[in-house]
């Protein structure tokens, strides 16, 4: 169980009970509590996947960070920190470019959500982490290639169609007995 947030008395586990038939199976699960890893903690152990909720844990200080340059450039360092040390590890190719803008990106998603009436905390970070917000380039890669995917789709679908026109046009078939001859070849092909 992984908790963004937590109190003094958010457990140190907590207990599931799997229940089947007649047969009970209790389980302990560790609650993994984000705010009380440090960011050398989460490089140390490889918890990258936990970068992006680092700002939970200096979430109750945004006011004091939206008043005060001085405080505000402590958050600024640690997220200088953070950036460097992920393009350290992509020059190591121990992180692809695409993890890497990916945590940073969601990092800055993260942000957006919960520091929208902090303007100035939210540049800093902005600043340092380099990237848009939403537009991310993981994202606009992977959308690229979802419209180049449908853009063949339709190529194929219209190739069929024109295929299944010029065989109908050539041997003088409707196109309803065309299609009853496909299913019957069809079901033969299985058998």
């Amino acid at each position: 169980m992984i908790v963004l947030r937590h109190r003094k008395t958010t457990p140190d586990t907590l207990r599931t009970q799997l229940i089947e038939s007649l047969d009970a199976l209790d389980h302990h699960m560790p609650v993994l509590k984000v705010q009380e890893f440090s960011v050398e903690e989460i490089f140390r152990r490889k918890l990258l996947f936990l970068l992006p909720f680092v700002i939970f844990s200096y979430e109750k200080m945004f006011t004091i960070y939206e008043n005060n340059d001085a405080k505000r450039e402590k958050l600024t360092n640690i997220y200088k920190t953070i950036h460097g040390k992920l393009n350290d590890l992509e020059e190591k190719e121990e992180l692809s470019t695409f993890e890497k803008k990916t945590i940073c990106a969601m990092s800055l998603h993260v942000l957006s959500l919960i520091a929208k009436s902090h303007p100035k905390v939210k540049k800093s970070v902005e600043d340092t982490m380099n990237g848009k917000i939403l537009d991310y380039e993981a994202k606009r890669i992977f959308d690229e290639g979802r419209t180049v995917e449908r853009e063949e789709q339709k190529k194929l679908l219209r190739l069929q169609q024109r295929n299944r026109q010029k065989l109908c046009f050539s041997t003088r078939w409707t196109l309803p007995w065309y299609k009853n001859i496909r299913i019957f070849l069809w079901s033969k092909l299985k058998n």
